[in-house]
């Protein structure tokens, strides 16, 4: 079996089989028959007659069908007529339909004939519901000049709701040609990538009921949602709630196969594709790194796709996903749809099944067993989980009258949880009404807590504080230190001062509120202790509710008993580890640049104490370093604020700036916070000043001279590039406000300026200040911004005070959220932290914490390591000196396995090397096998046109390093490779050794060639790359000979199509009448008669389309396109020269390949 049957026999069959085994119905699709698909024609993406009838059969009228002809077209044409202008509006108009159904008109005998609702799906009977899988699925372009044909297509009730799309595992990136696919089909690559594509090129109507889009190749399957990037792709690694030895028993009947064997062997010789995601896919995992669930014998036998389709596309969990676990957001001004992950969907099926069969105390329970923690790490989407367990709650019998409590300090909730309210016709307490009485806070929420409603009620942590009353004085415990304190000053006494700490131990009491078991409270954020004061009180105030929390963050060891007392046990751990392993975030790297000697380019501590006191006595100067860690004034000291802020923005310019990526830093207090914008403004001002001082002749350095430069020097020159961004950066502050506030305070601290501040933030880093992009680089916080600021565009936290335990934790998470290429996040520090987080990290069970930061200099040996591997590849097969042995290495390279394999470890080697470019400790041979494997790289990358060896994903800053060595050894890595075409074609071929060589560069230069022009016109492509691989079988070991049938090749592509044909014009006539002669001949000879008559009617056909396509704006005007297609179909029906039936299609081909030859058929 070939690699390319691979893809239907292990990938699309396999696929389609599992489905049947969960109760779907398959059905082989046919390209040339639309009728064999339940369709009139092409054009058409409903299976209307499927759709008709579930729509009679589910929707009844005392157990029978009540909806006539009229009543289910009309239906049906609202579901197709659903509102919107894009995509997106559309879907979610679609989305809505789907789940609240429409209204049909009555009956005069029923309801006083009122309208009735009617349902497209049954979600509380998934029996009921039709469930089909159509593979190869054809599908007519929107544009009317082709179509396309999705791998397979999943139908509730004849609606598409799931497009996959499958690629072999033995060809180069096969995930990235799947996603890639997907978007192109659903016309989203414009959207995405805006300055690559501008084409209407896909069929939107296909997903304008959609609900998932699949990507896979057996060994690795990734789901998303219309409006995804392809990082967002993800996979699915539980089968929750169907236990996995149900699906190993289901998938008992699909063996395994030899090809199935060779095939996993050449992924784990090849390594995983090169992508943007981060994160390990679960094929590539260790074992002890795959989900629990996958390491017992059942669970590793699954591979991706096999544990994708059971988890997500068994009809009651595909029905569950549509209807609770689908959101859809604003975000950036963008409408964004977000479907559940596995560990979300997971929880809370373990969450509804305990509220509905855990025991309350009325039932004999010592304390209510319905609740539990559910702890999801920071980034994982912990908010959303709260939101999908509330609409799942108010779709089950036992669960929908509960009262829901959600007690959070997260504003953004509210908005997700009012949208979830609407779908299930609600409203989220407090409403505008309960707003308008004159009750306080407090009173107003403990009023509906105590009304016997099903409310969804948001209540605002503070909202239950009653700040009229105060704790007795005999609630609080107290203890007094004396400590030494010094005023600046010289003649400023050193005086002893003492200082007394109070805690309350007692909290205000609530009253009983509600003691109905029908309640359910939600605490965001469980592990905090006041939020744990606050739940004993709820207890009381609602003494027989469930309550759940969630956390982001782990639990203390000693506090675990304390807070599964107040919560019950854990519900569904996903730990920080299990996130990073997924891609759902990214790890975080800890460097320490404390003062104490890793501040680069400043005084120490010791200096910088001496020269702000120089006047004082050693006594003195011991009590004021003895007060630095522990107060503020010397942390507020300017001095010392202007080093760091330099210290800062030269990592910041050099590290995280190349790649578009924002910082947040955090001061010790609000006033330092003001004056680290200052002095980061200042710095940024002397470095453009530094930068613009270079000399011309420095700049003009070639690659070896800038590495003798001085390290300061070096950096310079290195961020000239990128000046024009660097005089453009600009820092706000945002900190809170106080009533004595100076003046100039009052734009930090304003809640209007700060929303602006954060939007700007959000946005994409530019020179440019639109809406969309913003050179706002820098956020300076004290304590707002810590917890609860997701910005997915920040990368560093540089921390300049003490955040301790769960602050900590919660901080440092700002920085680990996905964005674009974002490898990893970093948190810098110049206060030593580190030393408070890794005393805080022992509070905590091992297990618990694994993974939460990495230190940047455990980092050194990996990159030793994953150097050297890179470089085995070649002195592992007997080259010594690849410094003298480029064109060997080179050659080694023609092995596509090699290829992979180098291509693979080239990547991990330039993502640590990303990660400690920076870093002092990186010996100088690690840049230089670096720079030599990157010419390697792209010499290979000329001779064999192979797009992998583009390093994709490769981060900016290795990359102009890179670049800057190829070019100062020849070769300019902005210019392609050179065409067969080209004048300097002749000097590449004679700078080759010898015969061998010169025919590996023609070779490659013809298959680039033909690529090159196989859309303009794919019959002589297909002609030209068939006599390309004879000639190489057939001169396999005969160099000479070989070089010699490669240049007559050669010289025959650059004539053109003009051979057979010399009457015809190559470009314009050529193309067509090859596409008409194949399509007609398909299955049969043409004599010379009908060959005649084919040509004939094609150059007719040919000055037509002319006439048509030059007329401006035909391409995107669809009447006229299809026009033009129905003409093209009536001249092919009259020539009588093509097979009956195939006429439309062959037009269709006709259309598309004017598209692709649209500037030759319009020149004169």
């Amino acid at each position: 079996m070939s690699k390319i049957q691979w893809e239907y026999n292990l990938v699309e069959r396999p696929f389609c089989e599992q489905l049947q085994t969960m109760g779907w119905s398959w059905i082989e699709g046919d390209v040339d028959v639309a009728e064999l698909t339940e369709r009139e024609n092409f054009r058409e993406v409903l299976l209307k007659g499927r759709l008709a009838e579930a729509l009679r059969r589910i929707n009844l009228r005392d157990g029978q069908p009540w909806l006539d002809e009229t009543r289910v077209e009309r239906a049906i044409r609202d579901l197709e007529r659903a509102a919107g202008h894009r995509l997106m509006e559309i879907n979610q108009a679609a989305t809505e339909l789907l789940l609240k159904g429409a209204v049909a008109e009555g009956l005069p005998d029923w309801d006083n004939g009122r309208p009735q609702p009617i349902r497209y799906i049954d979600f509380e009977h998934p029996e009921k519901n039709d469930f089909l899988v159509v593979n190869q699925f054809k599908v007519e372009l929107t544009s009317g000049r082709g179509h396309v044909i999705p791998d397979a297509v999943l139908f509730i009730n004849g609606i598409p709701i799931v497009v996959a799309e499958f690629k072999s595992p033995g060809i180069e990136n096969p995930m990235h040609e799947a996603i890639n696919q997907l978007l192109r089909y659903s016309n989203q690559r414009r959207e995405l990538f805006p300055t690559l594509y501008t084409d209407n090129e896909g069929v939107e109507k296909l997903f304008h009921t959609n609900q998932l889009l699949i990507a896979s190749n057996f060994f690795e399957a990734r789901a998303a949602t219309i409006g995804a990037p392809p990082e967002a792709y993800l996979e699915w690694a539980d089968t929750s709630p169907v236990p996995m030895s149900t699906v190993a028993e289901e998938l008992g009947i699909i063996s395994a196969s030899e090809d199935l064997e060779e095939a996993k062997g050449e992924l784990l010789a090849v390594g995983p594709e090169q992508t943007e995601r981060v994160g390990t896919p679960l094929f590539f995992r260790q074992t002890e790194q795959r989900p629990e669930v996958l390491r017992g014998a059942q669970g590793a036998a699954l591979q991706s796709q096999q544990v994708l389709t059971a988890g997500m596309l068994r009809p009651s969990h595909l029905l569950d996903l549509i209807r609770n676990f689908t959101v859809f957001q604003q975000v950036d001004g963008k409408t964004r749809k977000v479907v559940s992950r596995y560990q979300q969907f997971r929880a809370i099926q373990k969450a509804t099944l305990r509220l509905q069969e855990g025991r309350t105390r009325s039932q004999g329970a010592e304390r209510d067993e319905r609740g539990g923690i559910i702890w999801h790490t920071q980034g994982s989407g912990k908010s959303l989980s709260m939101v999908f367990l509330v609409r799942k709650m108010r779709t089950l019998e036992r669960l929908k009258r509960y009262k829901i409590v959600t007690v959070t300090d997260r504003t953004d909730l509210e908005g997700q949880l009012r949208e979830t309210a609407r779908l299930s016709g609600e409203a989220v307490r407090p409403t505008d009404k309960d707003r308008s009485t004159r009750e306080s806070s407090t009173a107003l929420t403990q009023r509906i807590l105590s009304e016997t409603t099903p409310d969804i009620v948001f209540a605002m942590l503070q909202k239950y504080q009653d700040v009229d009353r105060q704790a007795k004085s005999d609630e609080k415990i107290a203890m007094t230190i004396v400590r030494k304190e010094k005023k600046p000053g010289k003649d400023e006494p050193v005086v002893e001062k003492e200082v007394t700490f109070e805690e309350s131990i007692r909290f205000e009491e609530f009253p009983v509120l509600n003691e109905s078991d029908e309640i359910l409270v939600l605490v965001d954020e469980a592990h905090r202790s006041h939020t744990r004061s606050l739940h004993r009180n709820l207890r009381r105030a609602l003494p027989n509710a469930a309550i759940i929390g969630f956390t982001g963050t782990p639990i203390l060891s000693k506090e675990k008993t304390e807070t599964r007392e107040i919560f019950g046990d854990f519900i569904d751990k996903y730990l920080l580890q299990d996130a990073e392993l997924d891609g759902a975030t990214v790890p975080i790297l800890y460097e320490g640049r404390t003062a104490d000697g890793l501040v680069k380019d400043a005084p120490s501590l010791d200096q910088l104490f001496e020269d702000m006191f120089r006047t004082y006595s050693e006594e003195e100067l011991a009590v004021i370093k003895a007060k630095y860690g522990t107060a503020g004034d010397v942390l507020e000291a300017p001095l010392l604020i202007e080093q760091k802020a330099k210290d800062m923005l030269r990592h910041y310019v050099g590290v995280v700036l190349p790649e578009g990526y924002k910082a947040q830093v955090v001061a010790t207090s609000r006033r330092a916070a003001i004056v680290y914008r200052e002095k980061l403004l200042a710095a940024r001002d002397e470095l453009v000043g530094e930068i613009e001082a270079i000399p011309a002749a420095t700049l003009a350095l070639s690659d070896h001279g800038i590495e003798q430069l001085d390290q300061k020097t070096r950096f310079l020159v290195r961020a000239h590039p990128i000046l024009p961004l660097i005089k453009t950066l600009d820092v706000a502050v945002v900190i809170s406000g106080n009533h004595n506030d100076p003046e100039s305070w009052w734009d930090w601290s304003n809640k209007e300026k700060q929303d602006e501040y954060t939007k700007r933030f959000k946005r994409k880093l530019a020179v440019e200040r639109t809406e969309k992009t913003d050179p706002l680089a820098l956020m300076v916080v004290n304590n707002m911004l810590l917890t609860g600021f997701d910005a997915p565009i920040e990368q560093v936290m540089y921390l300049d005070r003490k955040v301790v335990a769960h602050d900590l934790l919660q901080a440092i998470a700002r920085v680990n959220r996905t964005y674009g290429r974002k490898k990893c996040g970093y948190v810098v520090d110049y206060i030593g932290v580190a030393r408070h987080l890794y005393d805080a990290l022992k509070d905590y069970d091992g297990e618990d914490i694994q993974g939460t930061l990495i230190d940047i200099n455990v980092e050194l040996p990996k990159l030793i390591d994953r150097r050297n591997r890179a470089v085995a590849i070649f002195t592992g097969r007997g080259i010594s000196d690849l410094q003298t042995e480029v064109e060997a290495c080179v050659d080694l390279l023609a092995d596509l396995k090699i290829r992979a394999e180098f291509i693979n470890k080239l990547r991990m080697f330039y993502e640590t090397l990303n990660i400690l470019e920076h870093r002092p400790e990186v010996p100088d041979d690690v840049f230089r096998d670096a720079k030599l494997l990157g010419f390697i790289n792209k010499v290979a990358a000329n001779l064999y046109r192979d797009p992998a060896l583009n390093l994709l994903g490769v981060a900016e800053k290795v990359k102009a390093l890179i670049d800057a060595h190829i070019s100062a050894r020849g070769v300019d890595p902005k210019i392609p490779p050179t065409t067969i075409t080209d004048a300097e074609f002749e000097k590449v071929l004679q700078a080759q050794s010898g015969s061998r060589a010169r025919a590996a560069q023609m070779q490659h230069a013809a298959r680039y060639h033909i690529i090159g022009f196989s859309n303009q016109n794919p019959a002589f492509a297909r002609k030209m790359s068939e006599k390309l691989e004879e000639i190489l079988k057939r001169f396999k070991d005969d160099w000479d000979a070989l070089e010699r049938e490669l240049m007559r090749l050669i010289e025959e592509l650059r004539l053109g199509d003009r051979n057979d044909f010399p009457d015809l014009d190559p470009r314009v006539q050529v193309p067509f009448v090859r596409l008409i002669l194949e399509a007609c001949s398909e299955g049969r000879d043409l004599d010379d008669s009908q060959r005649k008559t084919a040509i004939a009617t094609t150059l007719d056909m040919v000055e037509k389309i002319r006439q048509e396509v030059a007329k401006v704006g035909f391409w995107k005007n669809s009447d006229r396109r299809e026009l033009l297609t129905k003409h093209i179909v009536r001249d092919l029906d009259d020539s009588g020269v093509c097979p009956l039936g195939k006429e439309r299609d062959i037009a269709q081909r006709l259309v598309a390949l004017a598209k692709e030859n649209h500037e030759n058929l319009i020149r004169t």
